[in-house]
C-alpha cells in the first residue's frame, strides 16, 4: 500500500518539525540527512572490517531510491565515480534473487555458570535447529545448501 503523501507530510509537521521549532521542509532535510549518514557510517564500517577503501571504487546505485540517497553518500565517503543505472530498482530485485537466504532464530534461556543446565540449553539449541530447518524446507533450500550457525550470548 503506497504512503499517503498528505498523511506522510501530516506526521513529519506533528512529530519532528513543531516539537524542534522548524520547518516540515527542515524536518524531512534532516530526516534525509540522517538516513544518509547512516548509510554512509554503515558503508565505511563494513569496508573498513574487510580492508577495503570506498574511495578505490565506482559506486554502483541499486534500488528504487537509492539515487535519492548516494550522491550525498559517495560525496561522504569520498567516493569520486557513481553509476546510478536508468533501471537501478531491478539490481534490487536481482539481489533479492542471488542473495543467500538468512534467517535468525533466536530463544532466551536462563542457567548460570554455578549450576549449568546443559540438558535445557540443548533443548532450546534442538528447538531452534528444528525451526530453522523447517523455515529451510518451506523455502525448498537443499540439505547440501543449508547451513546452521549457533551463537550464544552470556552476561
Amino acid at each position: 500500500m503506497p504512503i499517503d503523501r498528505e498523511l506522510a507530510v501530516e506526521a513529519v509537521e506533528k512529530y519532528v518539525a513543531k516539537p524542534l521549532g522548524i520547518t516540515v521542509m527542515d524536518a524531512a532535510f534532516s530526516i534525509w540527512n540522517t538516513v544518509c549518514v547512516n548509510m554512509s557510517d554503515a558503508i565505511r564500517t563494513i569496508t573498513s572490517w574487510e580492508g577495503i577503501d570506498p574511495r578505490e571504487y565506482t559506486f554502483v546505485s541499486g534500488g528504487g531510491a537509492a539515487g535519492l540517497h548516494m550522491i550525498q553518500m559517495a560525496s561522504d565517503l569520498g567516493v569520486e565515480e557513481l553509476l546510478i543505472p536508468r533501471f537501478a530498482g531491478s539490481l534490487s530485485a536481482v539481489g533479492g534473487l542471488v542473495a543467500d537466504m538468512v534467517a535468525d532464530f533466536q530463544r532466551n534461556y536462563y542457567t548460570n555458570s554455578d549450576d549449568f543446565d546443559f540438558e535445557g540449553v540443548k533443548g532450546v539449541l534442538e528447538s531452534l535447529e528444528e525451526e530453522a530447518v523447517e523455515f529451510l524446507k518451506k523455502n525448498s533450500i537443499l540439505p547440501e545448501n543449508r547451513r546452521l550457525e549457533f551463537s550464544v550470548d552470556s552476561h
